[in-house]
């Protein structure tokens, strides 16, 4: 009798991932465990999207989604592989008004933290995890028409080197060691619960010694260009975000800079101690 396939639950899109190697349902199964939750009763079971997994070598897997076919030859990659999926499938999937934004919260309420690929959501995410906030996502934030966010803690996306800026930082070096994406629940807590804005911090990959205030205004127009296109539709994404710099009591934009830093930044405003 086979394994039961690895099912997760993502800004309200069932995920279901089927792989033919035994470890590698070991290792999904635990990647994505902060994602599990089984369907509820009383009802049809919801219709998942399905991600195919195959072992075609060693190093080499086939991954094969709605949205596309990968390659993955490292384990690592092979987890990126099925995050890409998981993304993607919230992104087609969901009606609601989601932004491409990492969210971490505390005592004040949740701090945002929006910006494109690569300008170190991931990085600063789990910095401030291990710092006491709670962990919502490191990629995708919904928000509500009344301004509240709710993440998703699928797993955090390090980029190669980022282990060693969280190294440097004093983290757990163990935590850190491995290249790859990582189960959000090991860097610290993580909440779906909806939370009110205390901040929104744009991120960009300029440098920059110290966080510059912004107006209410130009936080919307940042936070328009990461609005994700779904079936909720651009007049109830403008308006959500409205809602949501309405409830922000801090506006700012943060270039690159030493992450103990920023993390501190980050913490003071989420009112974490």
């Amino acid at each position: 009798m086979s394994a039961p396939a690895t099912r997760v639950l993502h800004h309200g899109v069932w995920l279901q991932v089927d792989a033919d190697d035994a470890e590698d349902r070991t290792y999904l199964r635990d990647l994505f465990g902060d994602l599990a939750i089984a369907p509820r009763g009383g009802g049809p079971d919801p219709q998942p999207v399905h991600v195919g997994i195959r072992r075609l070598d060693v190093h080499a897997w086939s991954v094969t989604s709605p949205a596309e076919v990968l390659r993955p030859t490292t384990r690592a990659d092979l987890g990126r592989a099925v995050l890409r999926a998981l993304h993607h499938a919230a992104r087609d999937g969901r009606t609601s008004v989601l932004l491409h934004a990492g969210a971490v919260a505390g005592g004040r309420g949740a701090v945002l933290l929006a910006g494109r690929s690569g300008v170190g959501k991931s990085t600063l995410v789990a910095a401030c995890l291990r710092g006491g906030a709670l962990g919502l996502t490191d990629e995708l934030v919904a928000v509500a028409d009344t301004g509240l966010v709710t993440g998703s803690p699928a797993p955090l996306n390090l980029k190669a080197g980022a282990n060693a800026v969280l190294g440097h930082l004093g983290t757990d070096g163990a935590l850190f060691r491995e290249d790859g994406p990582l189960r959000m629940s090991a860097a610290g807590r993580t909440s779906r619960d909806p939370a009110p804005v205390a901040a929104v911090i744009g991120l960009s990959r300029a440098p920059d010694p110290l966080p510059r205030t912004i107006s209410g205004r130009d936080a919307a127009l940042l936070l328009g260009q990461l609005v994700i296109p779904t079936g909720a539709g651009t007049d109830r994404g403008l308006g959500a975000i409205g809602a949501l710099v309405e409830r922000a009591s801090t506006t700012a934009v943060m270039g690159r800079q030493d992450l103990a830093a920023a993390t501190r930044f980050v913490l003071d405003l989420a009112g974490v101690r």
